[in-house]
């Protein structure tokens, strides 16, 4: 937990309505920082993908440190995070109020904010383009960085390593399938269909799915099974069932 006493993480609010926390330098510098007390603990190894696959980075890297790792690689450990915020509330023993201040899934949050912005320049750009023998004015963040105060120094990387992030603002599939509240209200409604669809002595969609995914038809698939009468009045305010 915070401050590695197991007392419970502090989160400290985004800052997203600042300049700077667009700034991608200042980002790459925070990831390279953050990324570095990752590799040193790897207590969160076995969490969500972005871990093995950032301390893979590392260890197939040339020095087999961090400082060897160009900055586009780190799009894969970004994308790879699903938000759940499990390193920062169970496993993580620098998050606030611990002087090395980690919280990695606002840093993953901030990284495709940074995205989304490079996106929007991208359209007000075509939208509003620059007439030929005007100068340019820079959009988005300043160029100065964040403050690195309490941070440490900026992570070092060895001699002729990218510090260039990769910045692809998320395209409508991926818009779609972040909107993860839609999709589960959705996908409730459609559950039974589901779970027909999936049953073994269904004669016409099992075929179906043997020809078109390789899935066997005589394969026992998990099932949308519905909440049980007790456990939905257990999940009620004020409910437990019948020794409540």
């Amino acid at each position: 937990g915070g401050g590695g006493d197991g007392s419970a993480p502090i989160r400290h609010p985004l800052a997203w309505n600042k300049e700077e926390f667009y700034d991608e330098k200042a980002l790459d510098i925070e990831m390279r920082r953050v990324f570095d007390v990752c590799h040193g603990c790897r207590r969160c190894f076995n969490l969500c993908n972005s871990f093995p696959k950032l301390f893979d980075l590392i260890d197939n890297a040339p020095s087999g440190e961090l400082d060897s790792v160009p900055s586009s690689s780190f799009k894969g450990v970004v994308d790879d995070c699903t938000v759940c915020d499990l390193c920062f509330l169970t496993k993580c023993p620098y998050t606030p109020p611990h002087a090395l201040n980690v919280d990695f899934p606002h840093l993953m949050l901030r990284y495709r904010a940074v995205e989304q912005a490079e996106g929007n320049k991208s359209a007000a750009a075509r939208l509003n383009p620059v007439p030929e023998g005007e100068d340019k004015v820079k959009m988005g963040a300043s160029a100065g960085g964040m403050s690195m105060e309490g941070h440490g120094d900026p992570a070092r990387t060895a001699e002729g390593v990218g510090r260039a992030l990769v910045l692809k603002p998320p395209g409508w599939a991926e818009k779609q399938l972040n909107k993860t509240d839609r999709n589960g209200k959705v996908m409730g409604a459609v559950a039974p269909v589901a779970r027909w669809a999936m049953e073994r002595s269904n004669p016409l969609t099992r075929p179906l799915m043997e020809a078109i995914a390789g899935i066997d038809k005589d394969a026992v698939l998990p099932l949308f099974v519905p909440p049980s009468q007790a456990f939905s009045a257990a999940s009620k305010p004020g409910g437990g069932g019948k020794g409540g």
